[in-house]
């Protein structure tokens, strides 16, 4: 099939279902994509913790000891 899309059945078009029947095990996709969706995760959360790289809500605040005073009185 040289398209790259594939009709279902209903005249839609699924787009990147025809390179999915050119893969020989197309079930192994998922443990695959798990594993290096898992690398990748801990490989960047070492490189952070390692070398303490600054990421947004990892770095130092900017807030006073006492606080805001206008933010005191406010209860949610």
């Amino acid at each position: 099939m040289s398209s790259a899309t594939v009709d279902a059945g209903t005249g839609r078009k699924i787009p990147g279902l025809a390179q999915l029947q050119r893969v020989g095990k197309p079930l192994l996709l998922i443990p695959i994509g798990l594993a290096c969706a898992a690398i990748h995760y801990f490989l960047v959360r070492f490189v952070i913790r390692r070398w303490n790289l600054k990421t947004p809500g990892r770095g130092d605040d900017d807030v006073l000891e006492g606080g805001n005073p206008d933010s005191a009185s406010t209860t949610f």
